[in-house]
């Protein structure tokens, strides 16, 4: 939790006090992180991603003038008031694509995944699809068979592909499955499978 606190709020434009703050938190390490060492954190992740940086600038110097920002796919979202309302807003404003696009790429898996589901005549369920996670009901016995549909639907999802080829670039796709076994009075052999 703390390695990915810390890299959304350094992705996400946070500031140096920001970061020393948050270690300081009971919650995450309740541990002294003295300014001087958040800054050459900060500045060390900025020297290694440098074009993400510039593409973040870009970003906000195009919402700064426009108040509205376009993702290729053709979704866009207004942020009013000015530049002083992009700063205040910094981080929704470069949370926007990311998220968008994560979204969007899950999205396009959902019928593939569920038209497999189908096809192999599953009892398993897609209940529930949130930002960027997707959750699969079925029986125990098909677990396996549902994290093989998952992994090799979600290697290369159609707007995957879309953003590859705009952009002119790979790009790595990483899954992520998490299985968990519910026992229930109803249903013992009933679990809920997290993407």
């Amino acid at each position: 939790f703390t390695g990915k606190m810390t890299n959304f709020l350094i992705l996400y434009g946070g500031k140096a006090e920001k970061l020393s703050n948050a270690y300081r938190n009971p919650k995450m390490l309740g541990h002294i992180f003295p300014l001087e060492k958040a800054v050459k954190l900060i500045e060390v992740h900025d020297a290694k991603y440098i074009r993400l940086r510039h593409w973040q600038q870009e970003i906000l110097d195009t919402v700064t003038v426009n108040g509205r920002l376009e993702a290729l796919t053709g979704w866009s979202r207004y942020f009013l008031g000015g530049p002083v309302a992009v700063q205040r807003d910094k981080s929704q404003v470069l949370n926007f694509l990311v998220q968008l696009y994560a979204a969007q790429i899950l999205q396009s898996a959902v019928m593939p995944i569920i038209c497999s589901l189908q096809k192999r005549r599953l009892h398993a369920i897609v209940d529930m699809n949130v930002y960027d996670a997707i959750h699969i009901d079925c029986p125990r016995e098909e677990v396996a068979s549902v994290k093989h549909i998952v992994n090799r639907e979600m290697q290369n999802p159609p707007m995957l592909t879309f953003l590859a080829e705009k952009l002119q670039r790979t790009i790595p796709m990483v899954v992520d499955i998490d299985v968990l076994i519910e026992e229930s009075a109803n249903d013992p052999k009933q679990i809920n499978y997290f993407n």
